[in-house]
């Protein structure tokens, strides 16, 4: 969905004169978006996403640039230079140090914030207590573990199921929140293991999952590990149903296709990664087309709609609290804390060498 724009024109001057007509004065200027994001370091790329993004909607908005470099001194750098360059709003930030940073010299200055990829709770939880001028358009650091938690209602039901994480400290906590919010509807993990990432062999793992009874594997870790665990299953004559998390499209969004089985499902931010046939001409030439250039995108749709009615920046935060705002990802509206109302996450599902949507609406975007 686009954004409607409308372009003021200052009240006209009336000279009282006999004989003078009224004198139109000019259109007042657009006020200026900033975009912070890494543009420098390891995550440029990403940063380069979130540029694109704000570019793609700015609708004659002038859109000013600068650089996180996903770090605090970063952050407040990038603060400073929008604050000078008049911004009104500032939209991006992937890093919440680079945020926590920037927060304090963007409210002193009056200048909202628009977070799309910070997924720390704290942001928004102590907003009451800050009084930071910031909102999420992005999702909440458990977001993940609850669409995980809602396929497996979904997709197996009463069924039993195992948990297996690859022993990373993320992989481990979205495990243990998956398991937590079953747990409070009284469903429990027949098996919850470790699996040794990048071993050549599950034989052991996949015994042990079997002896429990489980068919069902939650799965947090990347698709070779996860590969070899469907492999080392069908061997054995236990074939496995997985559902993994965000971590099952790494090496696809590098290119290279994992040898997963058909059917294979995972939870992801839609329009996150790129779900194009890898085969098809010119296909992903783009890297900043996918990624977060789309949340990007309906952050500046928001500042922009917020900018056309608000006046001062009391008008501005109250815009933001209070609207429904038209975006390239559907209707946004904010929480009390300062949270979007989106549901990030989609369930996509291993076909044809790819991960494609199960939702139809998705898949038609």
């Amino acid at each position: 969905m686009s954004v409607r724009f409308r372009t003021f024109a200052a009240p006209l001057l009336l000279v009282p004169a006999i004989g003078f007509a009224a004198i139109p004065a000019r259109a007042q200027a657009p006020a200026p978006i900033g975009v912070a994001a890494p543009l420098t370091g390891p995550i440029a790329l990403l940063g380069r996403q979130v540029v694109a993004g704000a570019q793609a909607a700015s609708g004659g908005t002038p859109i000013l640039s600068a650089d996180t470099r996903c770090q605090a001194e970063g952050g407040a750098e990038a603060a400073r230079q929008l604050r000078a360059q008049g911004a009104r709003i500032a939209v991006g930030f992937l890093c919440a140090e680079a945020l926590e940073a920037a927060l304090p010299i963007l409210g002193e200055a009056g200048i909202p914030t628009i977070a799309v990829g910070v997924r720390a709770d704290r942001i928004t939880d102590d907003r009451a207590r800050s009084g930071a001028p910031v909102w999420r358009l992005g999702p909440r650091s458990g977001a993940e573990a609850q669409a995980l938690a809602r396929a497996i209602r979904e997709r197996w039901g009463a069924a039993s199921f195992a948990l297996v994480d690859d022993g990373g400290t993320e992989s481990r906590a979205l495990v243990d929140a998956v398991r937590a919010a079953l747990e409070a509807e009284g469903r429990a993990p027949a098996i919850a293991v470790t699996l040794r990432a990048g071993a050549a062999n599950q034989s052991l793992l996949v015994g042990r999952i079997a002896a429990s009874g489980a068919r069902n594997v939650v799965i947090a870790a990347g698709p070779s590990d996860a590969a070899v665990l469907a492999r080392d299953a069908a061997a054995a004559g236990t074939p496995l149903a997985l559902l993994g998390s965000e971590s099952l499209f790494d090496e696809r969004a590098a290119g290279e296709a994992p040898d997963l089985p058909a059917g294979t499902l995972a939870v992801a931010e839609r329009g996150f990664y790129p779900l194009g046939d890898p085969a098809a001409p010119g296909a992903d030439v783009d890297p900043t087309a996918a990624g977060y250039r789309r949340i990007s995108t309906a952050a500046v749709e928001i500042a922009n709609q917020v900018l056309r009615d608000a006046g001062d920046t009391a008008e501005l935060r109250d815009g933001l609290a209070a609207g429904d705002f038209s975006t390239i990802l559907g209707p946004v509206s904010f929480d009390g804390k300062g949270d979007a109302s989106l549901d990030h996450f989609g369930l996509f599902e291993w076909r044809d060498g790819r991960f494609q949507p199960t939702d139809t609406a998705e898949a038609a975007r």
